[in-house]
Parts: C-alpha cells; sequence; structure tokens
C-alpha cells in the first residue's frame, strides 16, 4: 500500500506513481492520494493557528481498512 498526500513537498507524486507501477501486480496492492495532507500525513488548510497540526481524518481509516481486508 502506498499512501501520499498531495501536500507533500518531499515525495514527488510521480514516485509513489513508480513504485505502484511496480507493485500493482501484487494481490491487495492499493494507491492512495490523501487530499491536502502533507509529507506527515498531517491535513493542510488554510488557518490561522497552524501549531498544532491534527493527523488527516482518512490517514488511519484507510490504513485500517486496508488491513482489514488481507
Amino acid at each position: 500500500m502506498i499512501i501520499q498526500g498531495t501536500k507533500d513537498e518531499i515525495i514527488p507524486k510521480e514516485s509513489s506513481s513508480s513504485i505502484y507501477e511496480v507493485i500493482k501486480g501484487q494481490q491487495k496492492s492499493k494507491s492512495v492520494m490523501l487530499v491536502n495532507a502533507n509529507h506527515s500525513m498531517q491535513l493542510v488548510e488554510n488557518n490561522d493557528f497552524p501549531y498544532w497540526p491534527m493527523p488527516h481524518p482518512k490517514y488511519m481509516p484507510t490504513i485500517m481498512e486496508w488491513l482489514d481486508g488481507l
């Protein structure tokens, strides 16, 4: 499983796409792009108080759903 945020400024989106091309034939392979998540899977939004970043609300549910399917 590959999870990447659309606001990830460390890993280029093309990198996860390339990796997925290699693993996509394997059973249960999955690639997910979380909208407005950064490299740390924190939700990036325009707010006036960015000092307590929140994890992206779909991060853990996405992982748990994938694990339940194994």
